[in-house]
């Protein structure tokens, strides 16, 4: 009787429980004599993002699925030289099962739906089986629609539909909170813990950085950080700012609140004063951003501005007019910065506080500095 294997690939950056349950489910559902894991080398969606080595996130795998039957782990694509493609990695499990082998790869449907654009497409869906795995919420309609289109279109096309399993992991949500020095207890294997904190991965300045935030603020102020870290992200990514300046960002809005207890206008001030005391930290459009990310500044540079914006825009802010003003933000950078900056003047106006000189003077170079660009590339 011909054996039937799940091939499963994946960055595992890091491998987590939902994997684990995942893999075992489709095994179990599907009919499969083992699931082989596949770390890839170099994901070609991913190229240039620094991640652990490939060596490390394979002896990860290993360690998660341990002696559990059914479950093996490839080093195929960690040894290849160059991006790794699921064509190239079945042929090679085509060669080296036996003949009669049916192989099939696990993908999400999100995945599938795109999958004739793949590198030799058409080629995987004539040889290959597929498991797609859907969540639900997601349109098991349109799945099923696009598994008619390819299968009308290719008579030998073999594409099986699953239900994934309700669990909010995800990789990177890992890695966010390794960042932030949080616990991954239950979340992935202990001796995948235990292989992360030895071999010292995922340690960074910021990782650091956060460890000492989360243990020296309010939980509340820290779950405020961690908002402002995430609005940050996704503010950088809308603007398309380089890959430099998200790094920035990051450090900065990580820390902009580490001494928030010492008062609203000093807070920030001494954060930036400690940053480059205690952390080494020199670059100052990350120590500009700790420092005026209270009252902005003239002449500010991306950095400072996308901080400020994080820091008044982040999902936990109930003051009035935030929803308002999160759904005014535009494609024009400068000049949702100079709306932000209004509201915040206004508010500063309303407290009975009065305009500070640095909002004021903020807001006078937004409107009055020919030279400040107006959408395109903010990234320069």
């Amino acid at each position: 009787m011909p054996k039937r294997v799940g091939v499963f690939g994946g960055s595992f950056n890091p491998i987590h429980n939902g994997h684990l349950i995942l893999a075992e489910q489709v095994r179990e559902i599907a009919g499969l004599d083992k699931v082989i894991f596949v770390p890839a080398h170099v994901n070609p969606f991913k190229v240039g993002r620094e991640q652990p080595s490939g060596e490390d996130r394979m002896r990860m795998v290993e360690l998660a699925i341990g002696d559990a039957p059914g479950m093996e782990v490839s080093d195929f694509e960690i040894l290849r030289d160059g991006p790794s493609y699921t064509y190239d990695t079945l042929m090679h499990f085509r060669e080296e099962l036996p003949e009669d082998t049916e192989i099939y790869f696990i993908l999400g449907s999100d995945t599938l739906i795109k999958l004739e654009d793949w590198k030799k497409g058409p080629e995987l869906i004539e040889n290959f089986g597929f498991i797609s795995i859907y969540r639900k919420g997601e349109s098991r309609k349109k799945v099923d629609q696009v598994c008619a289109r390819l299968k009308a279109k290719y008579p030998t096309c073999n594409i099986r539909i699953f239900e994934s399993p309700e669990l909010e992991i995800s990789s990177s949500d890992m890695r966010e909170r390794l960042r932030f020095g949080q616990s991954i207890k239950f979340i992935t294997p202990d001796p995948v813990i235990e292989y992360i904190e030895s071999h010292g991965l995922y340690d960074s300045l910021t990782r650091r950085l956060g460890t000492f935030v989360r243990k020296n603020v309010k939980p509340s102020r820290f779950a405020h950080t961690i908002h402002v870290v995430r609005k940050a992200q996704e503010l950088c990514e809308r603007y398309g700012v380089s890959q430099e300046i998200r790094e920035k960002v990051e450090t900065a809005a990580i820390f902009h609140d580490a001494y928030r207890d010492e008062g609203n206008l000093s807070h920030g001030p001494l954060a930036a004063e400690h940053l480059e005391k205690d952390w080494g930290i020199t670059d100052q459009d990350i120590l500009n951003a700790v420092r005026y990310h209270t009252t902005g500044h003239a002449e500010e540079g991306l950095t400072e501005i996308i901080l400020k914006m994080a820091d008044l825009l982040e999902e936990t802010r109930t003051y009035a007019e935030v929803a308002k003003l999160r759904a005014s933000i535009t494609d024009d950078l400068y000049g949702s910065y100079l709306m932000i900056m209004e509201r915040l003047k206004v508010h500063e106006e309303q407290s009975g506080h009065g305009c500070h000189p640095d909002t004021q003077a903020c807001i006078d170079w937004l409107k009055n500095t020919a030279a400040v660009p107006k959408g395109g590339d903010h990234g320069k």
